[in-house]
């Protein structure tokens, strides 16, 4: 875990649960929700009051994880907000990352607000959903380019 201080009191707590060897361009890399709940936890014992996690969970949508939900209890309890991306596969359903209704799913829209036909779909993110502009975005991309492409 590292911390960057940013000035007027503000830190970023940067708590990577990705090794370097399970990212590539093909291999797309998965947390377990065991190591997500685990990470949630270091998070918010770290000091976090705001956590934002941009990952999925290549699991079944219809799973709950106890251990997942017991994280966001705990965040809960400490006050920490937790925005988590909604996914950009195009579903509609639920997904158990966002399943916790003390989390707020992140969605993509297009420069008119709409949601983005990519950006995933459910009973939270239509309640308590926040938005974002997601399509032809400029952002960093392996190799130290920028690209607005999916490849």
């Amino acid at each position: 875990m590292d911390l960057l201080r940013l000035g007027y009191d503000c830190e970023i707590i940067l708590n990577p649960i990705f090794n370097k060897e399970e990212s590539s361009a093909i291999n797309i890399p998965s947390p377990t929700p065991e190591k997500l709940s685990d990470s949630i936890i270091e998070t918010i014992d770290a000091g976090a009051r705001i956590i934002n996690l941009s990952l999925g969970l290549s699991t079944s949508p219809l799973v709950v994880y106890d251990r997942l939900q017991q994280a966001n209890d705990y965040a809960l309890r400490k006050g920490v907000i937790i925005v988590a991306a909604a996914g950009n596969q195009g579903i509609i359903g639920n997904t158990p990352i966002l399943s916790h209704q003390w989390l707020i799913p992140g969605t993509a829209c297009d420069k008119n607000g709409r949601l983005d036909a990519m950006s995933n779909f459910g009973p939270s993110i239509g309640s308590r959903r926040l938005m974002a502009p997601g399509v032809n975005v400029n952002s960093t991309y392996l190799g130290g380019i920028y690209s607005h492409e999916w490849y």
